[in-house]
């Protein structure tokens, strides 16, 4: 990550890109699998920790709370997906969630403001990830 910033810049948000896409993809056609919401879901959070890590070494004074958003990602996508997966069947996806179920989840599942703020997530830790190397900020220290 620290040798080539513009390139893995570029693959994180091509990255999150196509993880948007198989998903709406796998979901239009039918196709969606137990083991492919798994998967979605464990190279999600792989990409979002390998991220946080290194902006964690790279700004150490920030660390504790990058470390805090590491373990609040898995710890959250983890408990929901095997409430989800063990509430239903083959065709029940985790992002299915009934308003009586959980309101909050049913907004963010449902509405396109919150839908939205994944790809916000993804473009905010890239864009913290190239200002490490842009030089306006001092290595080590944010203001």
């Amino acid at each position: 990550m620290p040798l080539h910033p513009k390139t893995c810049s570029g693959l994180y948000s091509i990255s999150c890109l196509l993880d948007a896409l198989d998903g709406y993809a796998a979901r239009y056609f039918n196709q969606s699998t137990k083991f492919g919401a798994v998967l979605d879901m464990v190279t999600d959070r792989c990409t979002t920790a390998c991220l946080l890590v290194f902006l964690s070494s790279a700004w150490p004074r920030f660390a504790l709370l990058f470390q805090g958003l590491i373990s609040l990602d898995f710890a959250s996508h983890y408990v929901h997906m095997v409430a989800t997966l063990s509430m239903g069947g083959k065709d029940q996806s985790h992002k299915n969630v009934d308003a009586s179920r959980s309101w909050l989840l049913n907004l963010y599942y449902t509405n396109k403001v919150c839908t939205q703020s994944s790809a916000r997530v993804c473009l905010v830790g890239t864009n913290v990830y190239r200002l490490y190397f842009s030089g306006r900020v001092p290595r080590g220290n944010l203001p």
